[in-house]
């Protein structure tokens, strides 16, 4: 008669503690990587919303940050207007909104040393008015 071999107790204890560090590590990547998405995406509509409120008031630099700030709900964020050539009808407006998203998983900042992951977005604008002085 043949003898019947035990399993191993352990070895399913072990193969799941070596497979959990594999789905922390993704996990954790996962939910950071979403929280960037996330800002990216109110940074691009913050940028969006800059640039629109540009498009009609292009003197209130000031106004224009302060609009794009209020969209982004970060009190990091920073917020750059430039013109591509002067702040008159027909000429466009560029408004860049930066941030840094800190990373909260101890897995993640393995792989994105820093801590934080730097995000940008751009919006550009046609300026509607006021209309441009002809130079004699």
């Amino acid at each position: 008669m043949k003898k019947r071999s035990r399993p191993a107790r352990g070895q399913s204890l072990v193969e799941f503690a070596l497979i959990l560090v594999v789905l922390l590590i993704l996990l954790g990547g996962m939910i950071d990587m979403g929280r960037v998405l996330a800002v990216y995406v109110r940074l691009n509509d913050a940028a969006q919303e800059g640039a629109a409120y540009a498009a009609i008031r292009p003197a209130d630099t000031a106004g224009i940050r302060q609009r794009a700030l209020s969209q982004t709900h970060s009190s990091t964020a920073s917020v750059n207007v430039a013109f591509l050539n002067a702040p008159c009808a027909g000429q466009g407006v560029e408004v860049k909104v930066q941030d840094a998203v800190p990373l909260i998983f101890p897995f993640t900042r393995v792989f994105l040393p820093g801590g934080s992951v730097a995000v940008r977005a751009t919006s550009v604008n046609t300026v509607l008015r006021p209309a441009c002085v002809a130079s004699p």
